[in-house]
């Protein structure tokens, strides 16, 4: 039996209902219990701290050929990774996820992050996270689209994350269930409204 096989997937409605998409149903919206800013979507399942993130982002004028580095790199940024590295890229196509027009553009990038997690910024030890990122680029509509599925792979005993998840240290499954649940949602996932992004 495949790691896709044993979750329960459900229908939501991501912005409103303009993406629709599959999701495990241990994902909650995290919209439901803290701020979210307006271009993203945050769904998480606290027993494993995993999460899923959707984000429309501004175009990034970049070639097809470096934009799975350049986002990468710019998460890295945003997450205040002490380090991170790429272990894998590849270009998508129609079989991936056949709700998307199949000129469009579409790569996956897989790697690693290791950072602090909320109030533990700054602070050691820090955990570490197998990060899948799928980047869809819409240029027509000045948007890029950005699916990433975190899964820690190490989480520090006396970090915040340890406090709420069912499970602390080595998380070996992480990489194996992050590549299950990327795929079960771009499979899934569909663009009911391309108003959503303009242009």
């Amino acid at each position: 039996m495949t790691v896709l096989s044993q979750e329960t997937w459900r229908p939501v409605e991501l912005y409103g209902g303009a993406i629709i998409a599959q999701f495990p149903e241990r994902f909650v919206d995290v919209s439901d219990f803290r701020p979210v800013p307006d271009h993203q979507e945050v769904w998480a399942d606290g027993a494993s701290d995993q999460s899923i993130v959707v984000e429309i982002a501004e175009h990034s004028n970049v070639p097809d050929s470096d934009v799975g580095r350049f986002v990468f790199d710019d998460l890295a940024v945003a997450n205040e990774a002490s380090s991170s590295s790429i272990a894998g890229f590849r270009q998508l196509g129609a079989a991936d996820a056949p709700h998307i027009p199949p000129e469009t553009y579409m790569c996956l990038v897989s790697g690693s992050q290791q950072a602090c997690k909320g109030r533990d910024a700054g602070q050691e030890p820090s955990n570490t996270v197998q990060l899948l990122l799928c980047i869809i680029r819409l240029p027509q509509h000045g948007s890029d689209l950005l699916v990433t599925v975190n899964a820690p792979s190490y989480i520090s005993p006396s970090s915040s994350a340890a406090q709420h998840a069912d499970a602390q240290g080595q998380q070996p499954e992480a990489g194996r269930q992050a590549a299950a649940v990327m795929e079960g949602v771009l499979r899934s996932l569909k663009v009911q409204d391309w108003g959503l992004f303009g242009g």
